[in-house]
């Protein structure tokens, strides 16, 4: 299961290559089946191991960190930025979405990765999940280099400014700051 994941982010990892070097339409299903690999190597995982689930405080704990960091994954992709400029649309002079989660970090969602996986380690304590979980982790975290250093460098004509104010992954006092004021701004 773990080596589907790897698959999954093997496909995001070309989908990020497409968007700068061919611009093929083809590719642009790498990003979806990619998330669909690791989702469906982490519900495999999480299926196969349901008779190892603890019990207990460790058990509630996990599942509400999950609930949280679910819900704070889902948002930040899919809810925080606008969708279609972020995802669907190619365009050039393409700028970067500085509000909100994204004033926080860079990369936002990788703290929730990171947090849903390792909350799935507090339900499931099983090799196979631990495992899976630092696997994906880590490859999440190879991902946002590729992102942070070469492809959005060449996709956001801005990127550069973006990375001098904002931190890379852990928000600094000033980013909390500046996220916060941005949900209270009217937008």
């Amino acid at each position: 299961m773990v080596l589907v994941g790897v698959v999954g982010f093997i496909m995001l990892y070309v989908y990020e290559m497409n968007q700068i070097l061919w611009q093929k339409s083809f590719f642009k299903f790498f990003f979806t089946g990619g998330f669909i690999l690791i989702f469906g190597s982490t519900l495999f995982a999480f299926i196969s191991d349901l008779s190892e689930i603890s019990n207990g405080v460790q058990l509630i704990t996990g599942i509400i960190l999950f609930i949280i960091f679910l819900y704070l994954l889902i948002y930040t992709l899919f809810f925080a930025i606008p969708f279609k400029e972020s995802y669907v649309e190619q365009f050039e002079n393409r700028t970067v979405y500085k509000e909100k989660m994204y004033a926080l970090s860079r990369h936002p969602g990788v703290l929730w990765f990171v947090g849903l996986y390792g909350s799935l380690v507090l339900i499931i304590p099983t090799d196979l999940m631990i495992i899976l979980c630092v696997v994906l982790s880590l490859l999440n975290i190879v991902y946002i280099f590729i992102q942070d250093f070469w492809s959005f460098p060449k996709l956001f004509v801005d990127y550069k400014e973006y990375k001098k104010g904002t931190p890379f992954l852990i928000p600094s006092i000033n980013s909390v700051k500046k996220s916060i004021q941005s949900y209270r701004r009217k937008t």
